[in-house]
């Protein structure tokens, strides 16, 4: 393994690295988008389907009522005329009244009105009970043409102000009052599925326009937790980078720490070898003693920095900082120069230094 490799640790191909749930999430948010997406537009077309059925179911039973309402009152006048002397060709107004009948019947069991229009069967209990009984009105209002249309070729009195054209009357102003009810009943149920499909569908719109509000709403913030996330984990890659650099250098200092201790021994014991030559209390013993003192401190700083750099646990001790500072004056003090004066202030004065206790 290289230097490289082991300041930086393995490498790690992006492409093998295992999808983190948050990027899963963002990953199915459009397919969540587009399945609501869907959703609404299914729900539209079938609101429009459904209106486009009762528009159409309505709008041919509006038909069918409308042309019942017109051959009924063109049979009622064409009979109106025959019995006054007028050349009408009956045929006519029983075609007439069979088309009424027809109609009605369609509108109860459904089936195709013209064209493309179809009625399907009625389903609704009360339009079903007004055309029922429209229909018996239709029965009597045939019934009471063919006997009219009868009694007038037999030279009976059934002319105006007659007891059967009372009656006549009677019946077709009745029957017509039921059909404009019905024709009344069919239009208000138009205008209702008008008002249901155009509820519906801007219920619809804006329920849609709030999904997009919110998915947009949770695009941006997923977006930027996802920009915090990546700058998190860079920040943590980063730091993972230097603290792998650190661990490296320590291993550097670790293994160059062993070669300075061991210049540092040979130091040591050559000034000790003077001392030994040296006389007591000469200047050079002096100076000796001082450069053994300096290399066994340098000695102990290599060894906390291995202890700190290999993470040990640092056993701490009680120091006298007098001692410390004293003995780091003595070492300045060789350092700064004549032309620069060395003040310390100590914590207790004494004396001789060597008779405090700490």
């Amino acid at each position: 393994m290289s230097g490289d490799e082991r300041a930086t640790g393995p490498s790690v191909d992006p492409a093998k690295q295992e999808t983190r749930p948050s990027e899963r999430r963002w990953i199915l948010m459009p397919l969540l988008l587009l399945a609501v997406g869907l959703v609404s537009i299914v729900l539209l077309i079938g609101t429009d389907w459904i209106r486009t059925r009762l528009v159409q179911q309505d709008t041919a039973l509006q038909r069918a009522v409308g042309e019942m309402e017109v051959r009924l009152s063109t049979a009622h006048l064409w009979l109106e005329e025959f019995v006054t002397g007028d050349a009408i060709d009956t045929e006519e107004i029983q075609q007439g009244l069979r088309r009424a009948a027809e109609l009605n019947r369609l509108i109860l069991a459904g089936g195709t009105l013209s064209g493309t229009q179809r009625l399907e069967p009625l389903t609704d209990i009360e339009l079903r009970d007004r055309v029922e009984r429209i229909a018996l009105q239709v029965r009597r209002f045939r019934d009471i043409s063919e006997r009219r249309e009868a009694g007038f070729r037999q030279s009976e009195d059934v002319g105006v102000g007659s007891e059967i054209d009372t009656e006549f009357d009677g019946v077709f102003l009745e029957l017509l009052a039921d059909l404009r009810s019905l024709e009344g009943v069919v239009e208000g149920r138009l205008e209702a599925a008008h008002e249901r499909s155009t509820f519906l569908f801007r219920t619809i719109l804006v329920a849609w326009i709030v999904v997009v509000a919110l998915a947009v709403s949770g695009l941006s913030r997923l977006e930027i937790r996802h920009r915090r996330a990546e700058k998190a984990l860079r920040e943590s890659d980063a730091q993972l980078r230097q603290a792998q650099k650190m661990e490296a250098v320590g291993r550097l200092a670790g293994g160059m720490a062993h070669d300075i201790n061991n210049y540092l021994a040979a130091i040591s014991a050559q000034c000790e070898v003077v001392m030994m030559t040296s006389e007591k209390g000469s200047p050079i013993q002096r100076r000796m003693d001082t450069v053994v003192s300096t290399t066994t401190k340098a000695t102990a700083l290599i060894e906390r920095l291995l202890s700190f750099s290999r993470r040990k646990p640092v056993q701490p001790e009680v120091v006298n900082l007098n001692r410390v500072v004293l003995d780091l004056s003595r070492l300045l003090e060789r350092l700064i120069g004549e032309d620069i004066q060395l003040e310390t202030c100590l914590l207790y004065t004494s004396p001789s230094p060597r008779d405090w206790i700490w």
